[in-house]
Protein backbone atom coordinates (compact mmCIF):
# COMPACT_ATOMS: atom_id res chain seq x y z
CA UNK A 1 0.00 0.00 0.00
CA UNK A 2 1.14 3.51 -0.76
CA UNK A 3 1.58 6.27 1.73
CA UNK A 4 -1.18 8.91 1.84
CA UNK A 5 0.29 12.38 1.50
CA UNK A 6 -1.61 15.04 3.39
CA UNK A 7 -1.71 18.68 2.53
CA UNK A 8 0.16 20.95 4.92
CA UNK A 9 -2.56 23.60 5.17
CA UNK A 10 -5.84 21.69 5.04
CA UNK A 11 -4.94 18.35 6.60
CA UNK A 12 -6.89 16.54 3.85
CA UNK A 13 -5.09 14.10 1.58
CA UNK A 14 -3.75 16.10 -1.35
CA UNK A 15 -5.41 13.84 -3.93
CA UNK A 16 -8.85 14.50 -2.41
CA UNK A 17 -8.31 18.27 -2.44
CA UNK A 18 -7.35 18.18 -6.13
CA UNK A 19 -10.40 16.10 -7.08
CA UNK A 20 -12.70 18.88 -5.91
CA UNK A 21 -11.45 21.36 -8.50
CA UNK A 22 -13.54 20.16 -11.47
CA UNK A 23 -16.63 20.09 -9.28
CA UNK A 24 -16.01 23.62 -8.03
CA UNK A 25 -15.39 24.84 -11.58
CA UNK A 26 -18.57 23.12 -12.78
CA UNK A 27 -20.67 24.62 -10.00
CA UNK A 28 -19.28 28.07 -10.77
CA UNK A 29 -20.15 27.58 -14.44
CA UNK A 30 -23.68 26.52 -13.49
CA UNK A 31 -24.11 29.54 -11.21
CA UNK A 32 -22.81 31.81 -13.95
CA UNK A 33 -25.18 30.33 -16.51
CA UNK A 34 -28.27 30.46 -14.29
CA UNK A 35 -27.60 34.04 -13.20
CA UNK A 36 -26.99 34.97 -16.82
CA UNK A 37 -30.30 33.44 -17.93
CA UNK A 38 -32.11 35.38 -15.19
CA UNK A 39 -30.36 38.52 -16.46
CA UNK A 40 -31.42 37.77 -20.05
CA UNK A 41 -35.03 37.29 -18.99
CA UNK A 42 -34.91 40.62 -17.18
CA UNK A 43 -33.47 42.29 -20.29
CA UNK A 44 -36.32 40.93 -22.40
CA UNK A 45 -39.13 41.57 -19.92
CA UNK A 46 -38.07 45.03 -18.77
CA UNK A 47 -37.63 46.49 -22.29
CA UNK A 48 -41.32 47.48 -22.74
CA UNK A 49 -41.48 48.93 -19.22
CA UNK A 50 -38.42 51.08 -19.83
CA UNK A 51 -39.87 52.23 -23.13
CA UNK A 52 -43.18 53.16 -21.50
CA UNK A 53 -41.56 54.97 -18.54
CA UNK A 54 -39.23 57.08 -20.66
CA UNK A 55 -41.91 57.95 -23.26
CA UNK A 56 -43.18 60.83 -21.12
CA UNK A 57 -39.72 62.26 -20.52
CA UNK A 58 -39.22 65.62 -22.32
CA UNK A 59 -35.97 64.53 -23.94
CA UNK A 60 -37.66 61.62 -25.73
CA UNK A 61 -40.98 63.27 -26.69
CA UNK A 62 -39.37 64.87 -29.75
CA UNK A 63 -37.73 61.60 -30.83
CA UNK A 64 -39.96 58.59 -29.99
CA UNK A 65 -38.18 56.36 -32.52
CA UNK A 66 -35.14 56.32 -30.27
CA UNK A 67 -37.11 54.57 -27.53
CA UNK A 68 -38.37 51.87 -29.86
CA UNK A 69 -34.83 51.29 -31.17
CA UNK A 70 -33.54 51.21 -27.59
CA UNK A 71 -36.17 48.63 -26.55
CA UNK A 72 -35.39 46.49 -29.60
CA UNK A 73 -31.66 46.56 -28.88
CA UNK A 74 -32.41 45.67 -25.25
CA UNK A 75 -34.45 42.63 -26.34
CA UNK A 76 -31.86 41.49 -28.90
CA UNK A 77 -29.11 41.77 -26.29
CA UNK A 78 -31.13 39.58 -23.95
CA UNK A 79 -31.61 36.95 -26.65
CA UNK A 80 -27.98 36.98 -27.80
CA UNK A 81 -26.66 36.61 -24.25
CA UNK A 82 -28.66 33.40 -23.85
CA UNK A 83 -26.11 31.57 -26.03
CA UNK A 84 -23.09 31.89 -23.69
CA UNK A 85 -25.37 31.28 -20.70
CA UNK A 86 -26.63 27.98 -22.10
CA UNK A 87 -23.09 27.05 -23.12
CA UNK A 88 -21.93 27.79 -19.58
CA UNK A 89 -24.54 25.45 -18.11
CA UNK A 90 -23.61 22.65 -20.51
CA UNK A 91 -19.91 23.09 -19.73
CA UNK A 92 -20.65 23.11 -16.01
CA UNK A 93 -22.33 19.73 -16.36
CA UNK A 94 -19.33 18.41 -18.32
CA UNK A 95 -16.95 19.70 -15.65
CA UNK A 96 -18.92 18.11 -12.83
CA UNK A 97 -18.95 14.79 -14.70
CA UNK A 98 -15.23 15.21 -15.51
CA UNK A 99 -15.75 14.64 -19.22
CA UNK A 100 -14.82 16.76 -22.25
CA UNK A 101 -12.23 19.06 -20.70
CA UNK A 102 -12.06 21.20 -23.84
CA UNK A 103 -15.79 21.88 -23.78
CA UNK A 104 -15.72 22.63 -20.07
CA UNK A 105 -12.86 25.10 -20.54
CA UNK A 106 -14.51 26.73 -23.56
CA UNK A 107 -17.74 27.19 -21.61
CA UNK A 108 -15.79 28.75 -18.75
CA UNK A 109 -14.30 31.20 -21.22
CA UNK A 110 -17.76 31.99 -22.61
CA UNK A 111 -19.14 32.50 -19.13
CA UNK A 112 -16.67 35.35 -18.59
CA UNK A 113 -18.98 37.46 -20.75
CA UNK A 114 -21.82 36.74 -18.32
CA UNK A 115 -20.39 37.50 -14.85
CA UNK A 116 -17.40 37.14 -12.50
CA UNK A 117 -18.09 33.49 -11.66
CA UNK A 118 -16.89 32.54 -15.13
CA UNK A 119 -13.47 34.06 -14.48
CA UNK A 120 -13.03 31.99 -11.35
CA UNK A 121 -14.35 28.87 -13.13
CA UNK A 122 -11.63 29.19 -15.79
CA UNK A 123 -8.95 28.81 -13.13
CA UNK A 124 -10.54 25.74 -11.56
CA UNK A 125 -11.30 23.97 -14.85
CA UNK A 126 -7.90 24.77 -16.34
CA UNK A 127 -5.98 23.52 -13.32
CA UNK A 128 -7.97 20.28 -13.13
CA UNK A 129 -7.23 18.95 -16.62
CA UNK A 130 -5.74 15.69 -15.33
CA UNK A 131 -8.96 14.90 -13.44
CA UNK A 132 -10.99 14.65 -16.65
CA UNK A 133 -11.55 11.30 -18.37
CA UNK A 134 -8.99 10.73 -21.12
CA UNK A 135 -6.93 13.79 -20.22
CA UNK A 136 -4.69 12.49 -17.46
CA UNK A 137 -1.43 10.55 -17.50
CA UNK A 138 -3.34 7.27 -17.86
CA UNK A 139 -4.77 8.24 -21.26
CA UNK A 140 -3.96 6.24 -24.36
CA UNK A 141 -1.79 7.22 -27.29
CA UNK A 142 -2.66 6.81 -30.98
CA UNK A 143 -1.67 3.11 -30.93
CA UNK A 144 -4.19 2.42 -28.16
CA UNK A 145 -1.45 1.49 -25.70
CA UNK A 146 -1.61 2.98 -22.23
CA UNK A 147 0.68 5.90 -21.59
CA UNK A 148 1.92 6.27 -18.04
CA UNK A 149 4.24 9.23 -18.53
CA UNK A 150 3.22 12.87 -18.09
CA UNK A 151 0.92 14.26 -20.82
CA UNK A 152 3.52 16.79 -22.06
CA UNK A 153 6.22 14.21 -22.78
CA UNK A 154 7.14 13.19 -26.31
CA UNK A 155 6.79 9.56 -27.44
CA UNK A 156 8.71 8.41 -30.49
CA UNK A 157 8.26 5.07 -32.19
CA UNK A 158 11.40 4.27 -34.15
CA UNK A 159 11.29 1.57 -36.83
CA UNK A 160 13.20 -1.54 -35.80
Amino acid sequence: MGKIVTSYKSGYPSNIRNKRMPTIGGVLNLISGVLGIINCILFFVLAPFIQREFAAHPAFVANPEFLSIFATVFRITGIVLLIPCAFSIIGGIFAMRRKHWGWALASSICSVSVNIFGTIAIVFVFMSRTEFAGQGPESTNSDGAGVTSPPNSVHCHLPS
